[in-house]
């Protein structure tokens, strides 16, 4: 006979949790992979009925009866993972049957009119990537806008539907677009036309995305002066005799004899006397009167007019081919170099500026002017024309920066897209230019001269990628350099200039190295003017450019008393000289 001590009764306990436990683990783990398969068979139903991609982003521009919508920087999400995010991208969708679409704006039942530019939308798609749903929410709202006035930081614009101006802050991340193609904004010029998308609350306005608004339309293509023969309100035009073009500076023959008649633009403005004139009375008051007369093109190219300025034909006309030598934004009044004249300007002046219709605040202290003045009796010089036109900082040289794309071995190479030094400022262009490698052209590196030979596209030391200045000679490039890129322009006068060895016989053994300036001055690129700077110590680099007269020149032909200007990448008292132009 089996007698079970207490001993044998804790071993069975024992026996019978374990067993206990590893029903429970069975038991669990049966359902899990059970689970797992109803998850797989219920993805893979999903996937064969239901299989979708959802886009996210926000409304550029909706055109249901074209069929499409198009999205700025779309997020793309497959099954319910986000699988792609293109930044700063536009993207388009198309619809195949818009009334099949399924539409929600605001978790409402919508019309896909009711997607409006500047909504947050996520769009799913079928297999073939046509539209299926739309799903939209109210976020940013779109304003049409005219830039009045641009500085680093601040963009002060003007409605056109409401007429009224407001001073917007830019940050970097805000998005800039032309033609669909993301650029920066230095293309963003004073009296371009824009689509703004912005975020307002109660508190600020956000700039999200600006659209500029391309076409000739938008730009003036002539300046006239004529006398106005009719103007009318009904037909929208009006005609001109005498007709007078401003052709570089002075007035020529347009070529039409007689009278010239030209259609008013959707916006234009009349003054007379200093003051806006409606036309219902300009048609009165203008009649014999001689004018200048600003027009752009339309679609079909034809002229219409954007400005029309009425002059005291009993005033003296002068012209002045100049540059500014001084110019406080706001004041209504600018000093010309050579003439030293003091021009007064006012809302009734035609302002011209990058192709551009623009106000005086725009004009900037080194703009080189044609200007058409009219002197009073009192002997004021009051602009009725002010036209900044481009002048090289080189009479026969322009400089670049550029980044190499392409480099066909010493016969040519190509750029991705570049800037062009005007006067202070480095104009953007985004699209491509090709070179020529003379056997004159110089290729500056860290080290300093190189031969022609290294400068390839290929091996270790390879220039693809590269961003350079380059001088050039129409397409012909005369320097390419590997200095670092500047921003900041100074002006001063050479008192001493350091380093470099001489030999007994005057030789130049080594190069100098330093130059020390004063009556210094920085351009402010806020205050558009030139502001005192003190003296200035600065070292030249191998790969500096100098440029004197047209032509690259050694550090040793800088001399004391040379006036100069230089481009560094900060206003600091001491740093490197990038660019060095001998202006005297």
């Amino acid at each position: 006979m089996w007698r079970f001590t207490r001993g044998h009764f804790r071993i069975r306990r024992i026996i019978y949790i374990i067993l206990q436990v590893c029903f429970l683990f069975f038991i669990l783990t049966a359902n899990l992979f059970a689970y797992d398969d109803k998850l797989e068979d219920s993805n893979r139903i999903n996937s064969n009925l239901y299989g979708f991609t959802v886009i996210s982003g926000i409304v550029e521009d909706n055109n249901p009866a074209l069929g499409y919508i198009t999205v700025y920087n779309p997020s793309i999400m497959e099954q319910g993972i986000q699988i792609k995010e293109r930044e700063d991208m536009l993207q388009t969708y198309n619809y195949i049957n818009p009334d099949n679409i399924e539409v929600l704006k605001n978790h409402k039942k919508a019309t896909l009119e009711s997607i409006e530019e500047g909504d947050t939308v996520f769009i799913r798609l079928d297999s073939d990537g046509y539209i299926v749903s739309i799903s939209g929410v109210s976020n940013y709202i779109v304003k049409y806008a005219k830039v009045l006035y641009k500085t680093a930081d601040t963009l002060i614009v003007e409605y056109q539907e409401e007429k009224y101006q407001e001073i917007l802050k830019i940050n970097k991340d805000v998005a800039v677009f032309v033609n669909g193609i993301l650029t920066d904004l230095s293309d963003l010029k004073d009296g371009d036309r824009i689509k703004l998308l912005l975020s307002k609350t109660s508190e600020s306005t956000n700039i999200k995305e600006i659209i500029i608004e391309e076409g000739e339309r938008h730009f003036i293509s002539n300046v006239y002066k004529g006398f106005i023969s009719y103007m009318n309100d009904i037909s929208n035009r009006i005609i001109v005799g005498n007709l007078l073009v401003f052709d570089r500076g002075r007035w020529v023959r347009a070529g039409v004899k007689g009278f010239t008649s030209f259609e008013l633009a959707e916006e234009y403005s009349i003054f007379y006397n200093g003051r806006e004139a409606d036309i219902s009375l300009a048609g009165f008051l203008l009649r014999s009167k001689e004018a200048y007369i600003a027009v752009g093109k339309d679609y079909g190219g034809s002229e219409h007019v954007k400005f029309i300025s009425v002059r005291n034909s009993k005033e003296a006309e002068i012209i002045y081919n100049d540059t500014v030598a001084k110019h406080i934004s706001g004041s209504g009044r600018l000093t010309i170099d050579r003439e030293l004249k003091n021009i007064l300007y006012g809302r009734e002046s035609i302002i011209i500026k990058d192709g551009r219709l623009v106000q005086g605040n725009s004009i900037s202290e080194e703009d080189t002017v044609y200007i058409v003045a009219n002197r009073s009796n009192s002997g004021d010089l009051m602009a009725g024309i002010i036209q900044v036109y481009y002048k090289p900082v080189l009479d026969n040289l322009e400089i670049y920066r550029a980044r190499i794309k392409s480099i066909n071995d010493n016969v040519d190479f190509t750029v991705e897209s570049f800037s062009r030094l005007n006067g202070v400022n480095w104009e953007y262009n985004n699209t491509p230019k090709t070179f020529n490698i003379t056997f004159d052209t110089r290729v500056l590196d860290e080290e300093g001269l190189i031969n022609q030979d290294d400068f390839t596209g290929y091996g270790e030391d390879s220039f693809i990628n590269r961003v350079v200045y380059i001088v050039a000679d129409g397409l012909d490039a005369k320097v390419i350099s590997t200095a670092p890129y500047g921003i900041y322009n100074i002006r001063g006068e050479i008192y001493n200039i350091g380093g470099g060895v001489v030999g007994g016989e005057g030789t130049i053994i080594e190069e100098p190295d330093e130059i020390h300036l004063v009556k210094t001055k920085t351009y402010d690129v806020s205050q558009r003017k030139w502001v005192d700077s003190g003296e200035m110590n600065l070292r030249i680099l191998k790969n500096s450019l100098i440029l004197k007269n047209d032509k690259e020149i050694k550090p040793s032909a800088l001399k004391n008393g040379d006036k100069v200007r230089i481009i560094k990448k900060d206003k600091a008292g001491t740093g490197d000289a990038y660019v060095i132009i001998v202006e005297e």
